[in-house]
Order: C-alpha cells, then structure tokens, then sequence
C-alpha cells in the first residue's frame, strides 16, 4: 500500500504531506488545479524519465518521497530476491532528489541507489493505468498476462516447459560447438594423417636419440679407439720385443719391496699399495687388449646410425620440437584422429538426445496450449461480463492464441508454441483489433478496468494509479465505473483522479486538489486537501455536479451519490 507521499517544490506543490488509506482513494478539483501534477510526483518518485519542469520557480531542488507498506505482500519477497529489500524490512521509502542543474538522485530506505532501482520497485508494486500507452497491460505480453490466470498445474507446465527448452537449446548448442570442432578437425585431418604417418614410419622411441649419438662417437672413432687399446694394453701389461711394460717395472719394485719388508716390518703396508698397484696395471692392460678386439670398424652401422640421426633431426626441425615432442606429437596425432571417429559416434548419440528431448518439448508444449485455450475461453467469458457491467454490451472481446512462428515456421520457444494477443470489436458491426489499437478514451478506460477486474485475484501489482480512467463516461455508465472501481479495490489500493461525482462518491478517502493564486509576482500554489467530514465531501460532489440553479437540491442528488460503506 502507498501509505504516505511527501512533495516538495515540485512544480506547483510546494510542500505537501499526504497520507493514502486503503482501498478506494479519488483526487477530484477544477480542471487545472494540478491534480496531474501530483500523479507526475509519482511517477517521479517511482524513476520516470525528468522533464526538466519539475522544480519550482526560484527553488534550488525538489524533492519526492513516497513510503509503500509491503506487510503481508508478495512482492516483498521478490524484492527481497533482488536484493533491494533486506529481510527485516517491511517497508519501502523511495525519494528522489533533482536541483536546478538537472542533476538527480535516487533513494531507497536511506541508501542512495540507481534511479533504475525506483524503476524497479516501481514494475513490482506499482501500475499507472492511464490514457493509451502508459498502461501496462498495453505494453504486456498478452501471453504473460494469460499465464498470470493459470493455476498451480498450468504454473507447472510453464515451468516444465520452459526447463525442457533451455535444456533442448544447451544440446543444440553443444551438437553446434562438435560439430564446429569436427569440421575444424576435418579440414586438417589430410595433413594431419600425413604427419602421423610420417612419425609412425619413424618408429622412434624414448631415449633413442641419446644411444644413437653414443653409438655414432663410437662408430666414428673405433679404428682410433683400437689402435690406442692396444698401445694401452703393450704400454701396461704386454710388451713388445725390446721394449719393458709398465707392470714388468712394477713387478721389479715389487721384488726389491718384498726383500726390504723382510727385515722391516713397517714396509708392509707399502708392500701391499705397490702388490695392489701391479693387479691393477696387469688388469687394465689385459681389458684394453680384451676391448681392442671387441671393437670392429663397422662403415655399414656407421652409415645406418648416420641416416637415422638424420631423419630424426630433419623431424625435429620440421616439428619445432626435440626428441621427447615428436613422440608426444605422434600420440596427439593419434588421439585427434581417434576422436574425429569418436566424434562421429558422440554425434549420433546426441542426435538422439536433442530429438527425444524435442518430442518432450513438444509434448508439454502441447499441453500448455490446451491448458491455455482453457484459460483464455474463460477469461473471454468473464471480461465480456464485466464489459456488459461497464454498458459495452455488444463488445466483443478474444484471447486469441496462434503458433508462434520464427522465419515463417512454427517455432517452440522458452514460453512454449504460442503467440497471444488481446482483440477486441465495441460494436458488432467492427473487424476484432488488438487493443492496444483502441482510440476512444473512454471505451479504453473501460476495457481496462474490464481487465482489471477479471485479474484482480492475480495481478502483480497491489497498488493502482489511474489517471483519469473515467474520462469519456457519464450518467448511469459513471455509476457503473465506480463500482467496479470500488470492486477492484477489494484487491488493489487505488488511486484515482476523477471528474465524475459518481465515481468519486464510491471512494473511501476523498482528495479535493486546489490551486491557489500567487502573488506579487509568486507562482500558483497546488495544495491538497482531505475531506474527512461528510459534509465537505457533500459540497465538493455538488460542485462536480456542475449545477448552481438549486443549491439544495444538488447538495441532496450528492448526499445520494456517497456510498453508506
């Protein structure tokens, strides 16, 4: 409920306090005492787009504040989920502030936030029904609107739907990123086999490389390797003719050394290093000797190892990669190929998928349709009704539901298989039109109360704003006006600006607007009145009433037109 506003220098209202009740509430005044100019303060309030008028004459700023009592209300738990609203609040106190230089603020609860935010509260609490294109069910999805009258099983088809479809678009969009990846892989497979092949043909193994080289130094130098063996093995251990081996001048020492140990203990020691020593020379001559004849001059190997390090560098460089990453490109390779077959397979599976998935979608689709054309009978009934109440009684009024279409075929979309409009013909003798075609006035003011009406149970927004919703009607129509206005306000705070005293005699709190005439060079002022005594809303129903011939009796028809509730 909108429990209070508070303006100051807004246009004309310099400063007014006003406190809304529940249910019914009716602005009424002469024409051009500023009752819009207070539905303008709303809308600002609420983040409306600034004209760049709305600060008055000689005031450095204005101020808009509006407090909205969310007690017992569901949209408090949606703002909760939008993180506008804590959990221990269970009101909303928007003010927005604009100064002479254009700019503007915006607050919720006393934390300084986008003016989208008013915007946003605004969409969840709040409805300006007005003349044509300020309404919201204008500018609704007729399809949304429909849905709102659904009940829990209707709910759980939209929802079912809506899973089914996300779930079908991920497939396709997964089935779309393979088979992307598929046709990437395919341009490159010709090439990549051929590199595979190449690799394969290699046959190269881990640490291969290294051995090689080892094997080509020993290959390449084996006829030195020879020669030097076995002047090792003549140098240490078997001489030639006319020539002493190392380990003959050792053995000589040894001699001498064993004679000198005989007679001095102590030489023991160095008896047994030089004993030592001699083994050693006597046993690497005699390897040397063994290794000489092991080792062969081999060109062929030579020339076989020769190649293979060639094919193995040119890899290299032809793969910017050494020994160990041309084996791991081989088994990329391997696996890339692997997977485009593998890829194949994973497609058909998902192929599978997506098509049972789609005969889930269209199964529950179809379902929602039904529940909708429901639905849609029954509201056509019952809006038909209300407009017979309203005297439009040869109107006719249609949900009507088409497939929903995307580049000329039918098309199953988050919602499900429809597209919706509201269509509607005043007079027999008219073509059913959408609604949001309508131009009379006063015909639209009374289709949307229709409406209205019909969805009080379900409507998003608790309060609602009109502006003029009676304008066009008069005499037994304004009366009918005003009890649906005071029907819909069983379910709805409303807020209306009326110029019929039909209408106004309906509400339960009574507004009378006044303009007052500056002076010495002042602006006009707007105040707002409320007319709490019976009496006061007598005389201002008189004066709606428009006639000053018989004062009494007018003062008597008003006294009729209050309603005793």
């Amino acid at each position: 409920m909108l429990k209070e506003i508070n303006i100051r220098n807004f246009k004309l209202i310099s400063d007014v306090k006003l406190e809304f009740g529940d249910g019914f509430n009716v602005l009424t005044g002469e024409t051009g005492a500023g009752k819009s100019q207070l539905l303008s303060a709303i809308t600002f309030a609420l983040g409306a787009r600034a004209s760049g008028d709305e600060i008055a004459k000689d005031a450095k700023e204005c101020v808009v504040e509006i407090e909205l009592d969310l007690a017992d209300n569901r949209s408090r738990k949606l703002l909760i989920q939008q993180g506008l609203l804590d959990e221990d609040e269970g009101e909303v106190i928007l003010r927005r502030v604009q100064n002479h230089t254009g700019r503007a603020s915006a607050w919720l609860n006393g934390r300084r936030v986008p003016i989208g935010v008013l915007k946003d509260v605004a969409d969840e609490l709040i409805e300006m029904l007005g003349q044509f294109e300020r309404s919201r069910l204008l500018k609704s999805d007729a399809l949304d609107i429909l849905d709102e009258l659904g009940d829990d099983r209707h709910e759980t088809l939209l929802e079912k739907v809506g899973e089914s479809y996300r779930k079908l678009s991920d497939m396709q969009s997964e089935y779309e990123r393979r088979v992307s990846a598929i046709e990437r892989l395919a341009e490159r497979k010709e090439l990549m086999q051929y590199q595979l092949d190449e690799l394969n043909s290699a046959g190269l193994t881990i640490g291969e490389e290294s051995k090689l080289e080892a094997e080509h130094r020993m290959l390449s130098a084996a006829a030195s390797l020879i020669e030097n063996a076995r002047r090792l093995s003549t140098t240490l251990y078997e001489a030639e003719d006319n020539e002493t081996a190392a380990y003959d001048i050792v053995s000589e020492a040894l001699s001498t050394l064993r004679e000198m140990a005989k007679s001095d203990a102590e030489l023991k020691p160095d008896l047994t290093e030089l004993e030592n020593a001699a083994e050693s020379i006597a046993e690497i001559g005699r390897r040397m000797s063994s290794y000489a004849d092991k080792v062969q001059v081999d060109e062929d190997r030579l020339t076989e190892v020769d190649a293979r390090l060639k094919l193995i560098h040119e890899l290299k460089r032809k793969h910017t990669t050494d020994h160990n990453g041309l084996i791991a490109k081989r088994d990329e390779l391997t696996e890339s190929l692997r997977s485009l077959t593998d890829a194949d397979i994973d497609l058909g599976e998902l192929e599978k998928n997506i098509a049972a998935e789609d005969n889930v979608l269209a199964d529950i689709a179809g379902k929602l349709t039904a529940s909708r054309r429901k639905i849609a009978k029954c509201m056509e009934r019952e809006v038909i009704k209300h407009l017979k109440d309203l005297e439009l009684v040869n109107a006719k009024f249609e949900m009507e539901l088409t497939p929903r279409e995307v580049d000329g075929a039918a098309s199953i979309g988050e919602k499900g298989a429809d597209k919706a409009q509201l269509l509607l013909a005043t007079n027999p003798a008219e073509d059913m039109k959408p609604l949001r075609r309508i131009a009379s006035g006063g015909e639209l003011s009374r289709i949307l109360l229709a409406l209205k009406a019909h969805l009080a149970g379900r409507d998003r927004a608790p309060i609602l704003v009109f502006d003029e919703a009676d304008v066009g009607i008069g005499g037994e129509n304004a009366y009918k006006v005003g009890r649906k206005l005071k029907e819909l306000a069983h379910d709805h705070q409303l807020i209306l600006i009326s110029h019929l005293p039909q209408v106004a005699g309906m509400a339960r709190q009574h507004y009378m607007v006044k303009k007052t005439s500056g002076v010495k060079g002042k602006s006009d002022v707007v105040s707002i009145e409320v007319l709490k005594k019976k009496a006061e809303r007598v005389e201002e129903l008189a004066r709606m009433l428009g006639s000053s011939a018989d004062e009494k009796a007018s003062r008597k028809l008003a006294t009729g037109m209050l309603d005793p509730d």
